[in-house]
């Protein structure tokens, strides 16, 4: 009896950590909004699924294309925008984090090239548990309907 559970409990923990990233977590609706000339820095959007049954975190934020990467959180009040800082976020377990206009976002800064509609920028995220992505963000021309609040910075 005592062999059968080291054995069950070898291939659940085998098991467990044999998931790839991309099994436990996928990331969707990913763009950066267009900057003019000279900006020194850009908003970028994502949404963040978390297939696992644990939360997961959000640490790291790395670009080529950028001196460094924050997380903001628009937030209103009074009919003033703020923005908050955070040292990472949270995707809850099973549930998904969509970063969006007025609502958390990357704040993208330095850029070291100017960026406009059509290019791509490879972001590398670094959530817990040691899970690290790759995903491509396309660069697109802010819309009429968008919120701006975040041009504030």
């Amino acid at each position: 009896m005592r062999h059968l559970i080291v054995t069950l409990l070898s291939l659940f923990i085998f098991g467990a950590c044999s998931k790839s990233p991309e099994q436990l977590i996928s990331i969707d609706n990913a763009w950066l909004r267009e900057a003019p000339p000279g900006a020194t820095a850009l908003a970028g959007y994502l949404t963040i699924h978390n297939h696992n049954s644990e939360d997961l975190s959000l640490n790291n934020a790395v670009s080529e294309d950028f001196g460094r990467i924050e997380f903001h959180q628009s937030l209103e009040e009074d009919g003033v925008y703020k923005m908050i800082p955070h040292t990472h976020l949270n995707i809850p377990a099973n549930g998904q984090l969509a970063l969006a206009p007025a609502s958390y976002h990357l704040m993208m800064i330095d850029p070291k090239r100017t960026l406009t509609a059509g290019d791509e920028v490879s972001l590398s995220l670094n959530f817990s548990a040691d899970v690290s992505m790759t995903v491509v963000m396309p660069v697109t021309k802010a819309t009429h309907t968008e919120d701006h609040s975040h041009h504030h910075h």
